[in-house]
């Protein structure tokens, strides 16, 4: 009986480890994101240029930096397209 509750405790301490290298690992990235959106508000507001061409791109990097986890994997450049598109989009 001692063997199998050292066993539970050690899987539960494993998968608690687990999911707070995890967390970190989420605030670590959002911490990056937030970064870049600061970053491309503040370029976005001191160059013209910059805004056109973010503006004029929108539709390539927009899906990709809204997508889920779930989307994103399923992402496919079209031969020839500068347009991205799931496998989803592209059945219907």
């Amino acid at each position: 009986m001692k063997y199998h509750s050292l066993i539970l405790c050690s899987y539960f301490f494993n998968t608690l480890s687990t999911q707070l290298e995890i967390a970190e690992e989420l605030d670590k990235l959002s911490a990056r994101l937030d970064n870049l959106d600061e970053m491309i508000s503040s370029s976005m507001a001191s160059d013209p240029q910059v805004q056109s061409l973010l503006s004029d791109t929108a539709d390539v990097w927009m899906p990709v930096i809204t997508a889920t986890s779930e989307e994103r994997r399923n992402f496919t450049a079209a031969t020839g397209d500068s347009t991205l598109q799931t496998d989803v989009e592209k059945s219907k």
